[in-house]
């Protein structure tokens, strides 16, 4: 099996395999994914009974997409599973659909995504806007007319990038909304738009708002990107509502992608009142599982063992703190919390082996599952400086002194000003 660049020369490949298999998940259409998804993190692209597969590198992290494709995907998943095994690699599926997190069997470890959850609309919804609960969008709307007349036509490149200047100047731009824009710079200077359709509006002639989407399938239209210039009041409710009812046209739900945990987006993606949030997993081919409140014996055995703590500590702090996907258990024999911080890290705690499993690679095994499972900065402290050498193996570096007040502090991936993108981003 072998993988290539994602490029404009291997796109076309890519189409021929939704083509036979068409995705309702967002990460998988290369004209959303790939323009600014590439500037984060390297994306290829390699095929195998007859399937698709994408592959990505990401923070020293290597994860892979489900096969796709009219192929044998059983057969293309067998092959995926030794080509991990022969490259030392542990197998990181995402993201998935619950269908396919259903269908993996035994031997995965299976994780929500919550926050790659794709916002899902009726189409008739967003074109006619009725009811009370969309008048706030009407009212923006009415505020736009009344600014003169409108139109709303076809894609023009030039008064695009019109919209993009204007959009830069009166905008605050993060580093972020640095990458989109220059996705939107690269999907503008292709002559097929990537197999983009969509419009722009027109207040008294002036371009003040585009959006482009595509197809996903016969029932699912995508919205890719959408800007309107912040000043021109109601310009951003009207381009969606026109998008919707010229390119939406006869298409049963559209898809306004994740809003990737950035508050702003969330409320904005909400006040449209979404008919339900496309669930998406990660998976890994692990031996570990996750804890459950029925393993607190074995959690108490296990940690009361390694660090001497009371039991009445242990059990308290299991039942307030052990949730769904927080604690990984191996063979009986070998335990750790991830628990999640306020700052979006995990913390790697209570790591944990019975004196009898020690040097088996139990707690090895672990750490490298967390570090392939969780997409957020990991952190640990380890209770002996002795430690370091054993976390610095994974690529955990220190971001702490070291000595016992404080305890040292190792971080993985340790990244100055590093920020969680979408997960697969």
């Amino acid at each position: 099996m072998t993988f290539s660049p994602l490029n404009l020369d291997t796109l076309p490949l890519v189409r021929q395999r939704l083509s036979e298999d068409p995705r309702e998940v967002s990460e998988y259409l290369p004209s959303y994914t790939w323009p600014w998804r590439s500037q984060v993190y390297t994306m290829e692209f390699g095929q195998t009974h007859g399937c698709g597969i994408y592959r990505f590198h990401f923070l020293g992290r290597t994860y892979f997409s489900i096969p796709f494709g009219a192929g044998d995907k059983q057969a293309a998943l067998a092959e995926l599973q030794a080509y991990a095994q022969t490259n030392g690699l542990q197998l990181r599926l995402a993201p998935l659909m619950a269908n396919e997190a259903a269908r993996l069997g035994s031997g995965w470890l299976v994780k929500p995504l919550p926050f790659s959850y794709d916002y899902i609309y009726r189409q008739t919804d967003l074109a006619e806007l009725k009811g009370a609960k969309f008048q706030p969008k009407r009212n923006h709307i009415h505020r736009f007319e009344d600014l003169g007349p409108w139109r709303y036509g076809p894609v023009d490149v030039d008064d695009c990038r019109a919209v993009l200047r204007e959009w830069r100047q009166n905008h605050p731009v993060d580093e972020e909304l640095t990458i989109e824009l220059r996705a939107l710079d690269l999907i503008l200077a292709q002559p097929d738009l990537m197999g983009l359709s969509g419009g722009v509006l027109y207040s008294n002639d002036r371009p003040v708002a585009f959006a482009l989407g595509e197809a996903m399938s016969p029932r699912t239209f995508l919205v890719s990107y959408e800007k309107a210039i912040p000043s021109v009041q109601g310009a951003f409710p009207m381009v969606n509502r026109e998008f919707v009812r010229h390119q939406c046209a006869g298409f049963k739900f559209v898809n306004r992608a994740a809003a990737d945990g950035h508050p702003n987006l969330v409320k904005a993606k909400e006040s449209y009142h979404p008919v339900a949030r496309l669930r998406k997993f990660a998976a890994i081919f692990t031996r570990v599982r996750f804890a459950t409140p029925g393993d607190t014996d074995l959690i108490v055995r296990l940690w009361h063992t390694s660090f001497g703590d009371s039991e009445e500590f242990i059990r308290q702090f299991v039942a307030e703190r052990l949730a769904h996907d927080n604690c990984l258990i191996l063979d009986n024999r070998a335990m750790a919390f991830c628990l999640a911080q306020p700052d979006g890290t995990r913390y790697l705690y209570a790591l944990s082996t019975l004196p009898e499993a020690r040097h088996q690679g139990l707690a090895s095994e672990i750490v490298r599952t967390a570090l392939n499972l969780y997409f957020e900065p990991i952190a640990v402290c380890p209770a002996d400086d002795s430690l370091i050498p054993f976390y610095e193996r994974f690529g955990f570096r220190l971001s702490a002194p070291a000595g016992r007040t404080p305890l040292p502090t190792l971080t993985f991936p340790h990244v100055p000003g590093y920020f969680v993108p979408d997960p697969m981003a």
